[in-house]
């Protein structure tokens, strides 16, 4: 006896059972299969952007198949029980879940992406840094106004009604907009970058730059405290950048015998010499060893000369080094540094003077 199966009149539900199947059981594993397969043959010569939008795109992309096959399926099963229209009042959250799931993928990738363009060699890492995070607020805005007109709000008035809000929010909130657009000019004038040394005069502030934020800066001192200043500050101070010197100022003071006098003329030569041949030293810069003062009970000596270690823990030793040559150069000459000394002249009186009668 033949057995006839009543499929129904319509038969969109069977093809939205099918859709929901193909997607959850072959297009979901063939993607997986494919790239894996891609990764492990194309790991090494993979260009950096072309793995970051793999890596970030594909847990998005994978959970999306899950939520189309799984609303197709459901929209069958339903389709042949109830009805074509009973999954009806579902799509909208169909559609926002699916935004939302877009949204994520890409802000993953956009994660991923500025992190590759970051780490290569020569990048602007402020520039980066910005770019990314305007693209993140971008995909966030718009993701938001895509999800109110997928859930049937009429995005106009909200539209017409920041236009109003605006100026009353920037009244009010005008030092966070001041802090925002002065970091906005610290990404585009780059008075300093993350690394950087600064010294900040009015706040009595050095250490170097960890974060430049939306709303503050963030640097961490010689003590190794966090210091957070928010950056509308950087546009009314002195802003002092360490890293970005040229030479390191040596300049020292030396002090010498009375005594010595008569060797002080050939004394500054040799140590000037001496200054002009040190490879460390730049000898297109000024180069002064001049006798500066003479002071009560020795004379002084003033050394200065630019060295081309910038940085504090190779200027440290440079600078131990040639003082101790100076020290070396002014005892061949026989002359000595004073050491502080007190003369004291006792005068002997008479016992009949000072003992009157």
């Amino acid at each position: 006896m033949d057995v006839a199966i009543d499929w129904g009149a319509d038969k969109a539900w069977l093809y939205d059972l099918g859709w929901g199947l193909l997607l959850l059981g072959v297009a979901r594993p063939l993607l997986t299969y494919l790239a894996r397969r891609f990764r492990r043959r194309h790991a090494q010569a993979l260009h950096p952007v072309w793995s970051s939008t793999e890596a970030a795109l594909r847990g998005p992309v994978l959970v999306i198949l899950w939520v189309l096959g799984g609303y197709f399926v459901c929209k069958g099963v339903a389709g042949y029980f109830f009805g074509p229209d009973w999954v009806a009042p579902v799509r909208p959250y169909r559609d926002t879940l699916v935004l939302i799931l877009g949204a994520w993928g890409l802000i993953r990738w956009k994660n991923e992406l500025c992190l590759a363009l970051a780490e290569r060699r020569g990048s602007d890492r402020e520039a980066v840094q910005l770019l990314g995070k305007f693209g993140g607020a971008l995909i966030l805005l718009l993701t938001l106004m895509w999800v109110l007109q997928t859930l049937g709000v009429d995005i106009a008035p909200l539209i017409a009604f920041g236009g109003i809000g605006a100026a009353t929010l920037g009244f009010a909130a005008k030092d966070m907009f001041a802090n925002f657009f002065g970091g906005l000019m610290l990404y585009i004038t780059k008075p300093f970058r993350i690394g950087d040394l600064v010294y900040l005069p009015e706040k009595g502030v050095e250490g170097y730059i960890e974060e430049i934020g939306w709303y503050h800066s963030a640097l961490r001192d010689r003590e190794k405290r966090a210091v957070y200043l928010p950056n509308s500050v950087f546009a009314t101070i002195q802003v002092i950048n360490g890293s970005r010197r040229s030479h390191r100022r040596f300049l020292e003071k030396i002090e010498l015998r009375y005594a010595d006098l008569p060797h002080l003329a050939q004394l500054t030569h040799d140590v000037k010499d001496y200054l002009i041949g040190h490879p460390k030293v730049d000898s297109h810069l000024p180069i002064l060893v001049n006798l500066a003062e003479f002071l009560p009970s020795s004379v002084r000596i003033d050394l200065e000369a630019y060295c081309f270690a910038t940085k504090w823990e190779e200027f440290i030793p440079l600078r131990g080094e040639l003082l101790a040559a100076v020290a070396e150069i002014v005892s061949r000459h026989g002359a000595q540094m004073p050491l502080p000394t007190s003369h004291v002249h006792l005068h002997t009186a008479s016992p009949s003077s000072e003992f009157p009668q």
